[in-house]
């Protein structure tokens, strides 16, 4: 049942967010794995160079949460051209990795799971009914710029859906 998809869809976003627009219209023609950047933590955000991500399409990088917990974190430019910034964690595989598919899909690399590259929706696989966690971000010249508090309050989504 996709309606419980809905709950979780942007749990963490404001009302009225939009995400910044940081490129063209992108069409994807291969797929491209993720790229690893360094994230530079301070005591109220953590932030990436805006160019690893527009270069790259989609970059890993890692928060260490004020409990020391690491949190796999994830951006993307989107096809419209909007920057994704989230949690890069599907619940029910615990899988960290993902990749852009030239059918214009983000696809687990743990289990296989395709979600919509725009919207966040599951597509198939596995944890179709788990979308990653979005969270709000800033462009700040050249940087990519999250607020760490909303990422030392994230939990990862209850198990209560449907797998498969």
């Amino acid at each position: 049942d996709a309606s419980q998809e809905q709950d979780y869809l942007g749990r963490f976003l404001p009302a009225g967010y939009e995400a910044p627009k940081v490129a063209d219209r992108t069409l994807y023609t291969e797929t491209i794995s993720m790229t690893e950047v360094a994230a530079t933590q301070d005591g109220s955000s953590v932030s990436i160079p805006l160019d690893s991500v527009t270069t790259s399409k989609i970059v890993r990088f890692d928060y260490t949460r004020s409990d020391a917990e690491l949190l796999p974190m994830i951006a993307y430019v989107k096809p419209s051209g909007a920057l994704f910034v989230g949690i890069s964690y599907c619940p029910p595989c615990e899988g960290e990795g993902q990749r852009i598919e030239t059918d214009g899909t983000l696809t687990c690399e743990a289990c296989g799971t395709k979600r919509n590259l725009e919207t966040n929706e599951g597509l198939s696989g596995a944890c179709k009914l788990y979308p990653l966690d979005e969270v709000p971000a800033t462009v700040g010249g050249d940087t990519i710029v999250v607020e760490t508090s909303i990422l030392d309050s994230w939990t990862a989504q209850p198990l209560d859906r449907p797998v498969g």
